[in-house]
């Protein structure tokens, strides 16, 4: 079976910090944790690429996103509680270059039609089976 590879330097910070949840070790959020960033669950991009593959009258290019930040704070608080995981939280150094915020602009993609019907604690609670499957050697409490 093919895992994911949260383990990256600049892995994407879902499966880095669901790995760390599961494992029940730190999570790391680089700079002071305000930063934010505009999630959407892989179910709905596939739905929106559906959508405008099928809606044949509607062209162009399209953000395919929620529309709403979420802090990495916030972010990795409700990827612990989603894990059940006694993980802390650490403030490491600021990267260079990352971005501050970031938060797609929605309104074409909803003007023609397309809207995610994915929450995003839907989303992460759906997604954490498959990475306590797909993470090698994982030991988990009894509460999991």
């Amino acid at each position: 079976m093919k895992t994911c590879q949260p383990s990256r330097k600049y892995s994407a910070v879902v499966p880095a910090f669901f790995e760390k949840a599961i494992r029940n070790e730190p999570i790391t959020i680089f700079g002071a944790g305000p930063q934010t960033r505009d999630f959407i669950y892989v179910k709905d991009v596939v739905a929106a690429n559906a959508f405008f593959t099928l809606k044949s009258e509607v062209t162009g290019v399209f953000n395919v996103a929620c529309g709403r930040q979420i802090t990495i704070t916030d972010l990795s608080l409700t990827i612990r509680n989603l894990a059940k995981s006694s993980s802390t939280i650490r403030y490491g150094a600021e990267r260079p270059g990352d971005v501050k915020h970031s938060v797609a602009d929605v309104d074409k993609t909803l003007r023609a039609g397309f809207r995610p019907v994915s929450d995003l604690a839907g989303g992460l609670g759906a997604t954490i089976e498959f990475f306590r499957k797909s993470i090698p050697h994982i030991e988990q409490s009894p509460h999991l």
